[in-house]
C-alpha cells in the first residue's frame, strides 16, 4: 500500500511538471529570438552607442552585470531616399526598430522585416501613395541587408501595412508578429 502510494505521488509530480513544459518552452523560445536580435544588432553596429546600446539590453535582461552608466547615447535610425521619392526608415537595432514601426510609422505606411531571421524593421512612409514596385523593392534590400540573411544571396522579407503589426507578449524592445502579410524574395548581394 505504502509503495503504491509513493508511485502514485510520483505519477502526480510528473503529470504536473509535463504540463508547466509547453509554457517553458515557448519562454525559452522568446528569449532566444531575443538573444538572435542582439546578436544581429550587435553585428550590424557601426559605432561604439551601437555596441552599448546592446550592452545595455543584456544587462537589463540579467544577463551581464550592469553598466556604469544608465543609458548609451541615442542614435537615430537610418534615413534613405527611394529612387521614388518615398522616406524608408531602418531600424538598425531593437531600439531602434521599435521607434521606426511604432513611432515614426503611421498605420498606413508599409513594413518590412526578413523572414524568419532577426533583422531591421523598415518603414516606408507612404503618406497616402502607393507604393511603386521599385521602392518596395529598395525597401525589401534594406530589410536583407541589414538582417542575420544579409551574407545568404537572396533572402525573403514579409511585408504589410503597419497596422497589421503588434507588439509580442514579451514586452522585449522591437519583438512583434503580424496579423497579415506578403513575402517577396530579393537579392542581397546588390
Amino acid at each position: 500500500m505504502e509503495n503504491g502510494r509513493e508511485y502514485f505521488r510520483r505519477y502526480e509530480k510528473a503529470r504536473a511538471a509535463a504540463a508547466e513544459v509547453p509554457g517553458l518552452i515557448a519562454q525559452v523560445d522568446e528569449e532566444l529570438t531575443f538573444l538572435q536580435q542582439l546578436e544581429t544588432d550587435l553585428d550590424l553596429a557601426q559605432d561604439q552607442p551601437g555596441i552599448a546600446a546592446v550592452e545595455t539590453a543584456l544587462a537589463e535582461a540579467g544577463y551581464v552585470p550592469k553598466p556604469p552608466k544608465s543609458k548609451p547615447p541615442p542614435t537615430a535610425p537610418l534615413q534613405v531616399a527611394s529612387v521614388d521619392g518615398f522616406t524608408i526608415w531602418v531600424g538598425r537595432n531593437s531600439w531602434q526598430n521599435e521607434e521606426v514601426t511604432f513611432k515614426m510609422g503611421s498605420a498606413r505606411d508599409l513594413w518590412l522585416h526578413a523572414d524568419g531571421v532577426p533583422g531591421a524593421h523598415v518603414i516606408v512612409r507612404t503618406e497616402g501613395r502607393e507604393v511603386p514596385e521599385s521602392t518596395l523593392v529598395q525597401a525589401a534590400q534594406l530589410a536583407a541587408s541589414h538582417s542575420a540573411a544579409r551574407h545568404n544571396g537572396s533572402a525573403r522579407v514579409a511585408y504589410t501595412l503597419r497596422q497589421n503589426v503588434k507588439r509580442a507578449r514579451s514586452g522585449r524592445p522591437g519583438q512583434v508578429y503580424l496579423t497579415s502579410r506578403k513575402t517577396l524574395v530579393v537579392r542581397t548581394d546588390t
